[in-house]
């Protein structure tokens, strides 16, 4: 399948993870991997790099790192977002007085129509070959970048393939494929687990009252520091968004309300000193794709 190879914070190769364990999760609900380290091994990686295998779509953005003690695992696991994943963090919205994003035109075409508009061109493309795959499609409002990529591929078919090439996620659309999955399985018992998230959500749109294009919308950005302002200081793949639906709120209290929440989704890093059991890897696992 090919060796783990893992950047600095300014998406840099670093080097090889010669002794990593590794367990990538794909589909409708779910888009992440964890990979553990052997603490002796020396190897720390920095907040938000890259782990990828080149060539497939194995790979994503570390976003938190729990540290395990127990002397006979002594493990660092880092958790992130597959590239399907960090598609979810970012928002399709409608144009400005439109009721809904409406899209036509080939499949590769549009991808890189919604890398731009979504603002993660510093990290994604789309590929520039012909799909020969033709899309008219309306978007739900405000779904996530994945799930409504996903949701507009299999209207016609198809699917959404994404290959790191060493500088850029390259977005294409393939015809459907079904996979199979390998399950990873639960060992050992944990004494001391802390959990440092790298990535929060930072940018919280805000749905309160009103129908399509007349709802109330206020966008909400959190800083590198937790706090929260309507100016916005993440960008890019950086930019980690989430919906807020408060449908019955009218423009102060979804405001009010809003900025709870945020601040609340700011509150991440956490230590537990317990028995309870993770599910870690065994060895090099890595589970196919399986979203059409």
């Amino acid at each position: 399948m090919g060796v783990i190879t893992y950047t600095d914070a300014e998406r840099i190769d670093v080097g090889i993870l010669q002794e990593a364990t590794c367990d990538f999760s794909f589909g409708s609900d779910e888009n992440s991997f964890v990979l553990t380290l052997d603490r002796k091994a020396g190897i720390a990686l920095e907040r938000c790099a890259l782990a990828y295998i080149e060539g497939t779509e194995f790979g994503g953005m570390v976003v938190s790192c729990d540290t395990n003690t127990e002397p006979s695992v002594n493990t660092l696991q880092y958790l992130g977002l597959t590239w399907h994943g960090m598609l979810d963090t970012h928002i399709i919205e409608p144009e400005p007085g439109q009721d809904y994003l409406i899209v036509s035109g080939e499949a590769n075409a549009i991808l890189a129509f919604l890398v731009s508009r979504l603002g993660i061109e510093d990290l994604f493309a789309a590929s520039t070959e012909d799909s020969h795959i033709h899309i008219d499609y309306q978007f739900n409002r405000y779904v996530g970048g994945y799930t409504g990529i996903r949701r507009m591929l299999s209207s016609v078919g198809a699917k959404l393939h994404i290959e790191y090439n060493g500088e850029r996620a390259v977005l294409s659309a393939l015809p459907a494929v079904d996979y199979s999955i390998t399950q990873a399985i639960d060992t050992d018992k944990l004494v001391l687990k802390m959990s440092s998230c790298f990535l929060p959500v930072n940018h919280l749109v805000c749905l309160g009252e009103g129908e399509l294009k007349e709802r109330n919308v206020i966008h909400l950005y959190a800083n590198e520091k937790g706090q929260v302002s309507q100016t916005q200081t993440f960008f890019g793949s950086l930019e980690n968004a989430m919906v807020y639906d408060y449908s019955s709120a009218g423009p102060d209290e979804l405001m009010e309300e809003g900025v709870k929440k945020l601040e609340e989704l700011q509150n991440v890093d956490t230590s537990e000193a317990n028995s309870s059991r993770i599910r870690i890897t065994t060895s090099t696992m890595l589970s196919a794709p399986t979203m059409p």
